[in-house]
């Protein structure tokens, strides 16, 4: 972490953290964890405490978001920015940054979202600068410091502006950025910033070779050994070096480079480190060295380059591009109405559609039950004046008299079974109803197993349901009685959580999937997939019967 940022970065995560650890996202969430790793991310001492530290706050982000805790969200991915661009992976910390941004627009403007953005603006800004985009790192800069509202901000975001113009070979417009933070930094009264604000300025000078810039540099330096800023003291001798080196006086660059080094060490910075020994690198003079360096560095800087022509510039985020950012949100609310209305639409369609379907159901019940009446009490009593007329008055002989009884007998049986197969049904009183539906098939020759029948609740069942499980049952049974020639039949009902189930099992002669449609049992299928259910079977010549109804 450069110190230039250190007040800015903590005066933000003390906020935030507080703030995230007084709301409880579940259970799950341990705030003890997200301190050790918060320190993790913030204060790395070993080289795989980012590494811990990433994989935890991405987990945890995603966590929050299943979650919709926004501001959780935000402080993940705040730290994440700070992960990656310390890790060297500026591109996805470009991403997190503005993630995090976009997460902020939904959020009302608070104290919180405003330091927030501050805090994300200035990250963006020194991401852009490590890909040489300073022009993008000036926006952000410039986004940050128009909604900067304490001195501390105004003095760090000027500060790091005026880095871009140094960066930039723009001496003159990073001095002029420079003073003004060293006013703010005097009014704010705090010894470090004086001290780091100083020795920036003297560093600029040194660069348009103002004859009181070493002095101002030695006087910075001074200053943070007598503070023990040991961030800041690396500063300084980096910069003493560079003073002494275009000076080409290697005695004293090389002295003071040896000092950061050893500060480097102290601070066991990786990043510091490297910077120093390439320095020296630079010093070597041995051509091979030189050649290497030279091609090194130039090879770094078109891969970076490259990078930067070919990553998203989707993030983006200037003026123009955050209303689009709004309007598109309004667009998915609209989106989000219309599918909400299609949704109901639908839904109201698909309950006229059932209720079509009950009365479809009722309708068919009622007109059954009818024809049963009319049949029982018209065809049936006549059938039985006619077969008691031929049996008592007809004058023929015993033997055609005995063919047209056992013909007219045969005719009264099935007229009966019709009147019985339609006639009507107790629904409150629906198990004892079903169960005499399938006791009445227990003869001499066939037995009849019923498993479990009130194991359903069948006061919940609504009418039109049973309607078609009954018939459906009963188209089986006159099945079974017709055509299977079985010995047993078992019936056993289950229960599984919101599915009904029937098991229709026998030991009947079966038949052919062709013999089906013949069978009557196409119907019984019809009526199960009118309640929205299912009606299956298994079946073959001489291996018996088995149907499964579920609803």
């Amino acid at each position: 972490m450069k110190t230039s940022d250190s007040f800015l970065l903590h005066y933000f995560f003390c906020i935030s953290f507080v703030f995230f650890n007084l709301s409880t996202v579940s259970s799950q969430i341990s705030v003890d964890s997200t301190a050790y790793y918060y320190n993790l991310a913030l204060n790395p001492k070993e080289c795989t405490d980012l590494g811990l530290a990433y994989d935890y706050f991405v987990e945890h982000k995603e966590l929050c978001l299943e979650q919709n805790y926004i501001e959780g969200a935000i402080h993940d991915l705040s730290l994440l920015t700070i992960i990656q661009k310390e890790s060297g992976y500026y591109h996805d910390s470009e991403a997190s940054a503005i993630e995090a941004i976009s997460l902020l627009e939904q959020l009302d403007e608070t104290d919180y979202t405003t330091e927030t953005k501050i805090t994300l603006y200035n990250e963006l800004g020194k991401v852009n600068r490590a890909l040489l985009d300073y022009d993008r790192a000036l926006l952000y800069y410039n986004k940050a410091i128009d909604i900067a509202n304490s001195p501390q901000q105004f003095n760090i975001i000027t500060n790091n502006r005026a880095f871009i113009y140094s960066d930039k070979k723009d001496f003159a417009k990073a001095l002029v950025e420079f003073q003004k933070a060293y006013e703010i930094g005097l009014k704010i009264n705090n010894e470090k910033e004086i001290a780091r604000n100083l020795d920036n300025i003297a560093f600029v000078k040194s660069k348009l070779k103002h004859p009181d810039a070493l002095s101002l540099l030695e006087i910075a330096l001074q200053k943070r050994l007598q503070l023990n800023d040991v961030e800041g003291i690396y500063a300084s001798y980096m910069h003493l070096f560079e003073y002494y080196s275009d000076r080409k006086d290697k005695q004293n660059a090389l002295l003071n480079l040896k000092n950061a080094l050893a500060v480097a060490n102290t601070l066991n910075s990786d990043s510091y480190k490297l910077d120093v020994l390439s320095e020296f690198v630079n010093m070597n003079t041995d051509t091979i060295v030189t050649a290497y360096k030279t091609l090194s560095d130039a090879k770094k800087l078109d891969n970076l380059l490259t990078e930067n022509k070919y990553a998203s510039k989707k993030y983006d985020f200037n003026k123009k591009e955050l209303e689009l950012q709004k309007n598109k949100l309004q667009k998915e609310r609209y989106q989000l109405f219309v599918v909400f209305f299609l949704v109901l639409a639908a839904l109201s369609y698909i309950l006229i559609k059932i209720k079509h379907k009950k009365e479809k159901i009722q309708q068919v019940f009622k007109t059954e039950t009818r024809i049963s009446k009319k049949i029982h009490d018209e065809l049936a009593n006549d059938m039985s004046d006619i077969l008691s007329y031929v049996e008592t008055e007809l004058q023929t002989t015993e033997e055609n008299k005995s063919k047209l009884l056992h013909t007219l007998e045969d005719v009264y049986l099935r007229t009966r079974d019709i009147s019985t197969e339609t006639a009507n049904i107790d629904f409150e009183n629906f198990s004892d109803s079903l169960k005499y539906l399938l006791i009445q098939h227990n003869k001499h020759d066939v037995k009849v197993i019923i498993s479990n029948i009130d194991v359903f609740d069948w006061q919940r069942i609504p009418e039109h349901k049973k309607l078609a499980i009954y018939r459906c049952l009963q188209e089986l049974m006159v099945n079974m009685k017709k055509h299977s020639d079985a010995k047993l039949v078992s019936i056993v009902f289950k229960k599984q959580k919101n599915k009904h189930e029937i098991w229709y099992t026998d030991d009947g002669q079966g038949c052919s999937i062709e013999n089906i449609k013949q069978s009557g049992l196409e119907n019984a299928e019809y009526r199960i997939k009118e309640i929205g259910g299912r009606f299956t079977f298994e079946t073959s010549e001489g291996r018996g019967f088995k149907a499964i109804i579920i609803f």
